[in-house]
């Protein structure tokens, strides 16, 4: 097989799948012209609907991204999801404080 299906649509493993998303969070920090996106067959959502695959490969992509922007190598998946949680609510309080001022 030639990394196909049937339909002709791209079959994407695990590590193609976070590669994708890597790639798609990165551009929205480059030009226009030097985006990447377009060169990737885009994900096809499963037809059972079951998206737990995709959206762990999203949180591996983060993961990736922000170990690239720290230089923190050590981050394990739920670091990442710990240290999401914290700026969410640190956000959420400044947001909160603002209002009431």
């Amino acid at each position: 097989m030639d990394g196909t299906d049937r339909k002709g649509v791209k079959i994407y493993n695990m590590e193609q799948k976070i590669f994708a998303f890597m790639v798609a969070l990165m551009d929205v920090y480059k030009d226009e012209d030097d985006r990447e996106l377009n060169d990737i067959s885009p994900i096809e959502f499963p037809e059972n609907g079951d998206v737990t695959e995709d959206i762990y490969c999203m949180l591996r992509a983060i993961q990736m991204i922000i170990m690239r922007i720290t230089g923190d190598n050590d981050m394990d998946v739920l670091d990442v999801i710990a240290m999401m949680n914290r700026l969410a609510f640190q956000y959420a309080e400044k947001a909160s404080d603002n209002e009431k001022d």
